[in-house]
């Protein structure tokens, strides 16, 4: 038994060690040019607004392990909330405009842009996870081990759902507008805050239950990302138009900012100071909350930001007293 165990982690070790040899093309539709390390959330400014000394505080989650708990960690901004994401001149293109985000220069299509970039984040992410599997599995085989019934801890047919399904219809909507000069057909909810944080975050995610959408039709999904800024914050939901009525009820139903991140989110940055401040049973619970899906319960965190969202707590550009 405890050489069948030594094999298995051999098996995961070489996997780790095949993927890092992985080269992914650039994101954009149609473009073949090799990815960089394109930052999830923005190192300019939404980063740069929590760090300290270059620090900030981020998770660090294999999928893969025995112990599914996050491990927080103080990671410098080079290399937090980082994919294999674009090539050089689509990561420059696309997003300089998203990382100078302000409540002086929203616009729909900026908004758009970072709804893009969390796309590709979450599905590169789905893409490592998937390809992940696949090797381990290939690994064991070769070792003449049992089968590891990964099953049950990484739900590879729900990748690969999703790869197949979900992300070719929004990759085709994304390619639509970044085609042209049109408007995206977009819906956007921002909330601005009056002071910073201290935390960052990226992600998308499904406002349905699980199977209450056919598994062969794309899943309907929304963008939700938290921009620091220095002494304010921006709190931005993106969706298709058609998918507003489900957006917003899921805001009205979740609009507990500590629920919403630490139960929905998987790109989370918080800032050093901040962080040592969490007492360690919140702690506990948020690492509870974070765990994967199919161990997930939503978890009620206690207070950390005191802010409840709402359809009518919105922020828009003429209002004239922002909150």
């Amino acid at each position: 038994m405890i050489e069948e165990i030594k094999l298995r982690k051999q098996a995961v070790y070489k996997a780790l060690k095949e993927s890092r040899k992985k080269k992914y093309s650039c994101f954009f539709p149609g473009c073949s040019e090799k990815a960089i390390s394109s930052h999830s959330q923005s190192k300019s400014s939404s980063l740069k607004n929590i760090q300290e000394n270059g620090l900030v505080f981020g998770m660090r989650q294999d999928p893969f392990a025995k112990n599914p708990m996050p491990t927080w960690k103080q990671i410098g901004l080079t290399k937090v909330s980082t994919f294999s994401g674009f090539c050089s001149t689509h990561d420059n293109d696309l997003f300089k405009e998203v990382d100078s985000i302000s409540d002086t220069n929203l616009s729909s299509k900026s908004l758009a842009y970072l709804a893009f970039r969390t796309f590709a984040m979450e599905m590169r992410k789905k893409e490592y996870c998937d390809e992940m599997i696949d090797l381990i599995q290939n690994n064991i085989k070769k070792m003449n081990c049992d089968e590891i019934d990964l099953q049950s801890n990484n739900p590879k047919d729900g990748f690969e759902n999703c790869l197949k399904v979900t992300k070719p219809f929004y990759l085709t909507f994304f390619g639509n507008f970044l085609a042209t000069t049109e408007e995206p057909q977009m819906a956007h909810k921002t909330f601005r805050l009056r002071q910073n944080l201290g935390v960052s975050c990226s992600t998308f995610i499904n406002p349905v239950p699980v199977f209450r959408q056919p598994i062969d039709k794309p899943q309907p999904i929304f963008a939700f990302n938290i921009l620091p800024r220095k002494n304010y914050t921006l709190i931005i939901f993106s969706c298709a138009e058609n998918d507003l009525a489900l957006m917003n009820n899921f805001i009205n139903n979740n609009g507990r900012l500590e629920d919403l991140v630490f139960n929905f989110c998987e790109e989370i940055t918080i800032n050093p100071t901040f962080f040592n401040k969490i007492p360690p049973s919140v702690l506990q619970t948020i690492d509870q909350a974070l765990l994967p899906w199919n161990m997930w319960g939503k978890k009620a965190i206690p207070d950390l930001f005191n802010v409840k969202l709402n359809n009518s707590f919105l922020w828009k550009l003429t209002d004239e007293s922002p909150l």
